[in-house]
């Protein structure tokens, strides 16, 4: 099933020597999105070759894990030279790491006194800023029934986008 495809594409990252066969294993990974997937990023991290290594900071960014914090953080500390892998680690670490102006939006859209289009203003700042702590109140949404239609159909539009988190 799923899980057997997964782990297959776990040991061919972690085992074959070729860069393109691991990098194709590494994109493969990306679609189960689940804790082989993490496994691969953090390993792919720390690859030789410049292009796993961002593929695998872009990964931990789709993921969203929090567990992604510390390997990223340490890879900006130990290798600054690699600009593009930088950037992409910086992103990941935005998208892991809720900034303050989340909080507000969070209350916001959680907030059943707030106006509904102000509500679902909020809720769509969630939908290219993968913010975990959003999910709950989007998912708790979704399944009331005395919430406002429109609003519940924006939640589950923009829960959409969450894909690839490991979060689920």
């Amino acid at each position: 099933g799923e899980q057997e495809g997964s782990y297959i594409a776990l040991q061919v990252f972690e085992i074959d020597p070729s860069w393109i066969v691991r990098a194709h294993a590494l994109n493969t990974l990306r679609e189960y999105a689940d804790a082989n997937t993490l496994k691969a990023i953090k390993k792919g991290i720390n690859d030789p070759y410049e292009i796993i290594v961002r593929t695998s900071c872009h990964i931990a960014g789709d993921a969203a894990d929090a567990t992604m914090v510390e390997p990223l953080e340490k890879f900006l500390k130990e290798h600054p030279e690699m600009i593009r892998s930088n950037y992409a680690a910086q992103g990941a670490l935005e998208v892991i790491n809720v900034r303050k102006a989340f909080q507000r939006y969070i209350a916001v859209a959680a907030d059943k006194e707030a106006d509904v289009l102000k509500r679902v203003d909020a809720i769509r700042t969630f939908r290219n800023n993968k913010v975990l702590p959003a999910i709950p109140v989007m998912l708790d949404m979704v399944k009331d029934a005395s919430e406002d239609e429109y609003l519940r159909t924006v939640a589950a539009e923009v829960l959409g986008w969450y894909l690839r988190s490991t979060e689920k």
